[in-house]
Protein backbone atom coordinates (compact mmCIF):
# COMPACT_ATOMS: atom_id res chain seq x y z
CA UNK A 1 0.00 0.00 0.00
CA UNK A 2 2.80 2.44 0.83
CA UNK A 3 4.30 2.10 -2.66
CA UNK A 4 1.02 2.78 -4.43
CA UNK A 5 -0.51 5.33 -2.09
CA UNK A 6 1.46 6.72 0.85
CA UNK A 7 -1.54 8.87 1.81
CA UNK A 8 -3.85 5.84 2.02
CA UNK A 9 -1.21 3.96 4.01
CA UNK A 10 -1.06 6.79 6.56
CA UNK A 11 -4.86 6.82 6.80
CA UNK A 12 -4.92 3.03 7.32
CA UNK A 13 -2.32 3.24 10.07
CA UNK A 14 -4.29 6.02 11.75
CA UNK A 15 -7.51 3.95 11.59
CA UNK A 16 -5.75 0.94 13.13
CA UNK A 17 -4.15 2.99 15.91
CA UNK A 18 -7.47 4.75 16.63
CA UNK A 19 -9.18 1.35 17.02
CA UNK A 20 -6.40 0.14 19.30
CA UNK A 21 -6.70 3.35 21.31
CA UNK A 22 -10.41 2.70 21.87
CA UNK A 23 -9.52 -0.68 23.38
CA UNK A 24 -7.95 1.17 26.32
CA UNK A 25 -11.40 2.34 27.39
CA UNK A 26 -13.36 -0.69 26.19
CA UNK A 27 -10.99 -3.70 26.25
CA UNK A 28 -13.76 -6.30 26.18
CA UNK A 29 -15.59 -4.73 23.23
CA UNK A 30 -14.17 -7.11 20.62
CA UNK A 31 -15.72 -10.46 19.92
CA UNK A 32 -14.23 -13.54 21.58
CA UNK A 33 -12.35 -15.82 19.17
CA UNK A 34 -10.99 -18.56 21.44
CA UNK A 35 -10.14 -18.58 25.13
CA UNK A 36 -9.06 -15.05 26.02
CA UNK A 37 -8.32 -14.02 22.43
CA UNK A 38 -10.56 -11.34 20.94
CA UNK A 39 -10.76 -9.41 17.71
CA UNK A 40 -12.08 -6.04 16.66
CA UNK A 41 -12.92 -4.79 13.18
CA UNK A 42 -11.31 -1.65 11.77
CA UNK A 43 -13.34 -0.02 9.02
CA UNK A 44 -11.17 1.11 6.14
CA UNK A 45 -11.81 0.79 2.42
CA UNK A 46 -13.60 -2.31 1.14
CA UNK A 47 -12.11 -4.93 3.45
CA UNK A 48 -10.81 -3.02 6.44
CA UNK A 49 -8.53 -4.62 9.01
CA UNK A 50 -8.85 -6.98 11.95
CA UNK A 51 -6.95 -6.53 15.21
CA UNK A 52 -6.52 -9.65 17.36
CA UNK A 53 -5.71 -9.07 21.00
CA UNK A 54 -5.90 -10.36 24.55
CA UNK A 55 -6.84 -8.58 27.75
CA UNK A 56 -4.30 -9.39 30.45
CA UNK A 57 -4.91 -7.85 33.87
CA UNK A 58 -4.60 -4.10 33.23
CA UNK A 59 -3.28 -4.21 29.67
CA UNK A 60 -4.35 -4.99 26.13
CA UNK A 61 -1.81 -7.09 24.22
CA UNK A 62 -2.03 -6.87 20.42
CA UNK A 63 -1.40 -10.29 18.92
CA UNK A 64 -1.76 -9.58 15.22
CA UNK A 65 -3.23 -7.16 12.70
CA UNK A 66 -4.74 -8.61 9.50
CA UNK A 67 -6.05 -7.09 6.30
CA UNK A 68 -9.77 -7.87 6.18
CA UNK A 69 -9.41 -10.00 3.03
CA UNK A 70 -6.47 -12.00 4.42
CA UNK A 71 -6.84 -15.63 5.52
CA UNK A 72 -6.86 -15.55 9.33
CA UNK A 73 -6.40 -19.24 10.00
Amino acid sequence: MTDRSPRSARKAIRAIFDAIGRLKSHPRSGRVIAGSERETQVRFGQSGFVVRYEVRQDEVVIIRVFHGAQDRA
